[in-house]
């Protein structure tokens, strides 16, 4: 091959590159890539930490507005900030579905404390997904008291309700991940497949059981090298999985002390199987005002049905049947 047809092809390369990456990644990322352009398309095996990210309730939501260009613009003003906080922390944006984000640390371009970042996007999507209320409040009023009574209808304990409109959960693994140019001739994207690739979407899932914001693996919470506000949340199986493994809430609030005190001791007792002081617990811990109500009256209901009709082996793990 001669210098132009060197050229030509280095230049093509750069090319598909661009067309590739562009809108996944920052600019800055981006020129990284472009200078490292050799074989980063091919697929490979690599540690990677995988974020999912989805609004509570948009079904609801959606069907509620019916007006499509409505339903649009509210996605692309959630979106702006959200797929910012991925991108301003070194992520790339894998591909948004319907309402989710699906977004990667650690491909293509190595990130060397890829948990962290994940995870520090997923805080400042928390603290963004604020102002998206805000600007929302302050451009169209009636929509946002429509929306937020329509995601409150089926709920009865008024202590329960959303106090906002759009609300999120995130869920965030780390693992070996597939990484790669993966689909058919013509068609294909730079995207991750695999088991960690699976359970971050389940646990974005579990965000809604928990009523909690963030819920991120033992995988990850172990690879985290900051520190955070975290506390346990269980010790699941989630559907497809074998495995048992520990959960994890990020806290983007502050909790009192107490608070925490008392939480922490419910948890030991429901995993020993205490049910009945793990119940009394529970109940105690959602009389006060706090904003993990959702959490609490999810482990008063399970554990006031494990006390009733106790198993005959108990490990403290709980089993997720469906997704």
């Amino acid at each position: 091959m001669g210098i132009l047809g060197w050229y030509l092809k280095k230049r093509q390369r750069k090319k598909e590159l661009r067309s590739t990456f562009s809108k996944k990644v920052s600019p800055e990322v981006l020129k990284e890539i472009l200078k490292n352009s050799k074989d980063i398309l091919k697929s490979q095996e690599r540690e990677i930490t995988i974020l999912f990210s989805d609004i509570r309730a948009f079904t609801t939501i959606s069907e509620s507005i019916k007006k499509p260009s409505l339903i649009i613009s509210l996605l692309n003003c959630y979106f702006t900030p959200m797929v910012q906080a991925i991108i301003s922390n070194k992520g790339t944006v894998d591909k948004f579905i319907g309402d989710a984000i699906m977004a990667y640390w650690n491909a293509p371009n190595i990130v060397s404390d890829h948990p962290d970042k994940a995870l520090e996007s997923a805080i400042a999507q928390v603290r963004a997904l604020k102002r998206v209320n805000q600007e929302l409040k302050e451009k169209d009023l009636k929509l946002y008291f429509h929306i937020l009574e329509t995601i409150n209808a089926n709920i009865k304990d008024p202590r329960a309700k959303y106090q906002e409109p759009i609300n999120i959960g995130i869920g965030i693994n780390s693992g070996v991940a597939t990484i790669g140019e993966i689909g058919s001739k013509g068609r294909s994207d730079y995207t991750a497949i695999g088991d960690s690739v699976n359970l971050a979407s389940r646990l974005e899932g579990l965000c809604r059981i928990y009523g909690v914001s963030i819920i991120i693996s033992e995988h990850t919470k172990n690879l985290l090298k900051k520190n955070y506000l975290i506390r346990e949340l269980d010790i699941v199986k989630v559907k497809g999985k074998t495995e048992a493994l520990k959960i994890y809430e990020i806290l983007t609030f502050d909790i009192d002390e107490s608070e925490l005190k008392c939480y922490n001791k419910a948890l030991r007792l429901y995993q020993n199987g205490d049910f009945q002081r793990a119940y009394l617990q529970f109940v105690k811990l959602t009389k006060k005002k706090n904003r993990s109500y959702r959490l609490y009256k999810m482990y008063k209901k399970r554990c006031a049905s494990l006390k009733s009709n106790p198993p005959k082996e108990w490990n403290g793990i709980f089993e997720f049947k469906t997704k």
